[in-house]
């Protein structure tokens, strides 16, 4: 076989990829004793070597982390550090499955499919390595292979969320100051992972805390309950500490924190919906709608990046943000349905309801039915036991509508 022929035989990625790996093996090999042997001819003829490298073979073996530390370092110059870090955090569990940067796409398409059906973290991946190797291609001559790589597909699944009885289960499963701490960042602040990794000591106000977003700092409303439960972890840190620091004083490491959602989701026995931090920040969004916060203040309230929404945001200063927290806030929700004896089941639309196991569904209409009698006993009790009899009862309405 010519050497022609077989270059046409790799760049055939349809072909290439039909066969075992000891075949494409071979095929590399035979390609690189080929060019050694092309270039022993040239050397014997004195001619010189011009530098050219096929695109599917590297220099020589390079570092992964070093490639990923000079990326980083050229970015920083005109990218947010917080987009930084978090190239970094994608980058750095990269390089810890191939220490040695992967010039062939097999390997790179093996790591992007770990994600499985998680399209979203898959194509996140996948734009941050196309990042990397346009980096390492155009400045240290490396070879490219995202090229051949294909954009994992798929339409990426809805967000889950809690209902508010599984929310209150999970509450009430937590046995540590750490985990009402990440609990109450995620599901009563809607915090993302990144941004309660980032959070530190300072930035806990009387009633504001500082939060380090996705594309922009800002300070958001924060009710007593968070404030408290976020102070208990901060005792004896400096001002510039992180609230969740590791040993070493970094922060917790993101799985980690995942590991600990994980447990108290199977704690409060939650099953069905994904056990996550960003479960919990959407779970803030939806209980907060179902009380009747209206939509731009929610997505106000979980600092949405939505350009679109920047002149309706503008109408909204941070005094009325904090009036609307107070009211609004998920925990404060959630203790309140608990107070009532769970009698506000009947302002849940049927949206919060997850579960299609007939043996759920009928235990959570149960309860609904209880606490409608409950609600009805209140009420009667609140007329003067005068319930039954309408007019009395819309002349002591309309007395209380007075004061």
């Amino acid at each position: 076989m010519k050497k022609p022929e077989l270059d046409q035989l790799i760049d055939n990625k349809e072909d290439f990829c039909k066969w075992s790996p000891e075949t494409r093996q071979a095929l590399r090999e035979l390609a690189d004793q080929y060019d050694e042997e092309m270039r022993q001819v040239n050397r014997d003829l004195g001619i010189e070597d011009d530098g050219e490298v096929p695109i599917d073979q590297p220099k020589a073996s390079v570092s992964t982390a070093e490639v990923i530390d000079k990326f980083l370092a050229s970015k920083r110059i005109r990218v947010k550090e917080t987009s930084v870090r978090s190239y970094g955090e994608t980058l750095r569990t990269f390089a810890r499955h191939y220490p040695t940067l992967p010039t062939d796409p097999e390997p790179i398409e093996e790591y992007l499919a770990r994600y499985g059906n998680e399209n979203t973290t898959a194509k996140n991946v996948y734009r941050v390595l196309v990042l990397l190797y346009q980096f390492s291609s155009k400045r240290l001559g490396l070879p490219n292979p995202m090229t051949k790589v294909e954009k994992p597909g798929g339409k990426a699944k809805p967000p889950e969320h809690l209902n508010t009885t599984q929310a209150r289960a999970l509450i009430d499963a937590i046995q540590n100051d750490r985990e009402r701490g990440l609990v109450y960042c995620f599901l009563g602040l809607g915090l993302r992972l990144s941004e309660a990794r980032r959070l530190r000591v300072a930035d806990i106000g009387e009633d504001i805390i500082q939060i380090h977003g996705k594309e922009r700092d800002e300070p958001m409303p924060l009710i007593s309950e968070i404030r408290e439960a976020l102070l208990k972890l901060t005792e004896g840190k400096q001002p510039q500490a992180y609230v969740f620091s590791g040993r070493n004083g970094q922060p917790l490491a993101a799985s980690m924190i995942q590991i600990i959602i994980k447990q108290l989701f199977q704690r409060a026995g939650i099953r069905g919906v994904r056990s996550s931090p960003h479960t919990l920040r959407h779970s803030r969004g939806v209980i907060t709608n179902i009380a009747g916060l209206d939509s731009f203040s929610s997505r106000r309230l979980l600092r949405h990046t939505d350009t679109s929404m920047t002149d309706r945001y503008s109408a909204l200063n941070l005094d009325e943000l904090r009036a609307k927290e107070e009211k609004y806030n998920p925990l404060r929700v959630l203790s309140k349905q608990t107070e009532l004896g769970k009698t506000q089941y009947f302002a849940q639309s049927s949206s919060d309801i997850v579960s299609h196991d007939p043996a759920e569904l009928l235990t959570e209409l149960l309860d609904r039915l209880i606490a409608l009698g409950q609600m009805a006993q209140q009420l009667s009790h609140a007329l003067g036991g005068n319930g039954h009899r309408p007019e009395q009862a819309a002349q002591l309405i309309d007395e209380l509508a007075k004061r």
